[in-house]
């Protein structure tokens, strides 16, 4: 006799840079082996790798979970897991006082975990004239070049490089698919610092997941807002 089958419940939610709706499952404990085994590793890429997985196989509609934007994959992974795991996020935060070694255990709602919010428009002015359009990173572009490299110029230019869509010219276009890549690692150093900041700023202000929220150290009873910035975050 076969043994039966559990059938998950499904659930809906709309991928904030496309505003597709789409609808997902609870993951398993089989992919959650996949997750816990990453999260060990303490390899940012292999987690991602495992979150991405996991996605893949949750959503039942097409979706190329490559070319998502990091923080759709932070939101869509989020709520998975309040399905899969539960409502409530536990993280441990150590308190910031000097003269305290106290660690915070903290309770976050993943209810209360807003969507990101997302800019106006992707267009970066460098002259009057000059103008970048760029879209936002996905997994394979944080994949592609590690941390440490992307805080230099080097890596935050070969990281640039790959999210231009297209460079205007007054009434100009030139597509970066159209552009080979060392052009476009030539035009971006010949910026000068001004410039080159407003690029700079973009990769930091690129939409996330973000939530605050005040705790009081048990040791020290001295309250604190704490900010989660990015899944990382969540699972501290």
């Amino acid at each position: 006799m076969a043994l039966p089958q559990l059938n998950s419940s499904r659930f809906s939610l709309t991928i904030p840079s496309t505003g597709q709706e789409v609808e997902y499952r609870p993951y398993l404990v089989k992919e959650e082996k996949i997750l816990m085994m990453a999260l060990e590793s303490q390899d940012q890429k292999q987690v991602l790798k495992a979150v991405s997985e996991i996605i893949e196989v949750c959503v039942f509609d097409e979706i190329d979970v490559s070319t998502l934007a990091m923080f759709d994959i932070e939101y869509l992974f989020l709520q998975m897991r309040a399905k899969s795991v539960g409502e409530i996020i536990e993280v441990d935060i150590k308190c910031e006082d000097k003269n305290c070694k106290g660690s915070i255990p903290c309770e976050i709602k993943v209810d209360d975990i807003k969507p990101p919010v997302m800019h106006d428009n992707n267009m970066i002015a460098l002259t009057d004239d000059v103008k970048i359009e760029a879209r936002f990173p996905n997994i394979v572009d944080l994949e592609s070049i590690d941390e440490e490299k992307l805080a230099t110029i080097e890596g935050a230019s070969e990281m640039f490089a790959r999210l231009i869509i297209a460079i205007y010219d007054g009434e100009e276009m030139h597509l970066a698919k159209d552009t080979p890549h060392e052009d476009l690692i030539y035009f971006l150093e010949s910026l000068n610092s001004a410039q080159y900041a407003k690029l700079t700023e973009f990769l930091n202000d690129l939409p996330t997941m973000v939530h605050t929220q005040t705790i009081t150290c048990s040791l020290c009873n001295k309250p604190r807002e704490v900010e989660l910035k990015g899944l990382a975050s969540f699972f501290t």
